[in-house]
């Protein structure tokens, strides 16, 4: 058993307090007291980790290993005289290395159950699980099973749309977005110069009555398209349909200049029949013949099928469109159809909208 004295007021010093660190050595080699001891410098800022249960386990068995390593000292200074012995040293050595060994383990298992200061902390398992449970949704937001249904439903006829093609088109039945022109006119009042009837739902125009025109009382969307079925009975005059877009007003003049001519009027200027690609080296109407009409207006293009066939594309900008003086309109943005100096039975004439939703406006 070692008795020390402290250098400073000569009070004994306990050998416990040696153990625990109360009482320290200074750089002289003596010993100070508890009372004399300076105070510990200050540990640098960090994150103290927080005393839990590993924290008050690593202090009981550094506790426990701090009185086993004292009782050995004592127990080898009671025994007898005979430092010498091999059995007493053995003996020493394994106290004090089961001591070490003690230490060592609760220094690991206090570090790998406390992180240090910067190291970061793992996230215990509850809030991982209240994270996820509050991923889903609740009962109350959740969607009913109908209005689900009827979701995907929407998305598949979406999807399912037809494109623009040169196939033949599939009459389709009116719907809530398709307006009936002929519904909607007045001969008398909707024409500039007469020579318009209708009789059982077909719209009639003499030859008598030259670039005759009619006007109807609808300004349509942005987006449609113009579907007709017609026969023109006599002559090879044109028939005249007029359109808008982006409030220009032109037009889709179909059997002109004596039946060789299809195709969008006025592009940057110049008639239908200045574009050569409009100049057909058949017939475009025949006498008799039940003819289908589809124009279809975008704000990016202009599109004509005939029949069923794509014989017309523009992608003028709307700038570009305008209308000749002997076919214009009384008002503009509104849609209207002619004829030159033939005879016409217009079986039916609609508008679907596309983008947008056009109007029915007062005469």
């Amino acid at each position: 058993m070692i008795i020390e004295y402290c250098n400073k007021c000569g009070q004994r010093v306990a050998e416990d307090d040696l153990v625990s660190g109360a009482a320290r050595k200074n750089d002289d080699g003596g010993v100070l007291c508890p009372q004399c001891a300076p105070p510990r410098k200050a540990e640098p800022r960090g994150r103290v980790p927080s005393a839990g249960p590993a924290t008050t386990q690593f202090k009981a068995v550094t506790t426990a290993a701090t009185k086993a390593v004292v009782k050995s000292a004592r127990a080898s200074s009671a025994m007898r005289p005979d430092s010498g012995s091999p059995k007493r040293l053995m003996l020493v050595a394994s106290i004090v290395g089961v001591a070490l060994g003690v230490l060592g383990l609760a220094l690991m298992l206090a570090r790998s159950k406390n992180a240090g200061p910067g190291e970061p902390q793992k996230p215990s398992v509850q809030p991982q699980l209240a994270t996820k449970q509050s991923a889903k949704p609740a009962d109350s937001e959740r969607p009913a099973p109908d209005v689900v249904q009827e979701t995907k439903k929407t998305a598949e006829s979406e999807v399912s749309k037809p494109v623009e093609t040169t196939k033949a088109e599939t009459p389709t039945t009116a719907s809530a977005g398709t307006i009936d022109l002929l519904k909607l006119t007045n001969v008398q009042r909707d024409s500039d110069q007469g020579g318009w009837s209708i009789r059982d739902g077909v719209l009639r125009v003499s030859k008598e009555s030259k670039f005759t025109r009619l006007e109807f009382p609808y300004v349509p969307p942005q987006e449609y398209d113009v579907k007709a079925t017609f026969t023109r009975l006599d002559s090879d005059e044109c028939l005249y349909v007029h359109l808008t877009r982006d409030e220009r007003q032109f037009g889709y003049i179909l059997a002109g200049w004596k039946n060789t001519v299809a195709g969008f009027d006025m592009v940057a200027g110049k008639r239908a029949k200045d574009d050569p690609a409009n100049t057909r080296s058949q017939p475009v109407l025949t006498n008799g013949k039940k003819c289908s009409l589809l124009i279809e207006v975008r704000s990016d293009a202009l599109r004509a099928y005939i029949d069923g066939k794509l014989t017309n594309e523009c992608k003028a900008p709307s700038g570009f469109l305008s209308l000749p003086v002997n076919w214009a309109l009384k008002h503009m943005g509104r849609l209207g159809i002619g004829s030159g100096s033939s005879t016409y039975e217009i079986h039916s004439l609609e508008v679907r909208e596309v983008k947008g939703q056009g109007r029915v406006v007062s005469p």
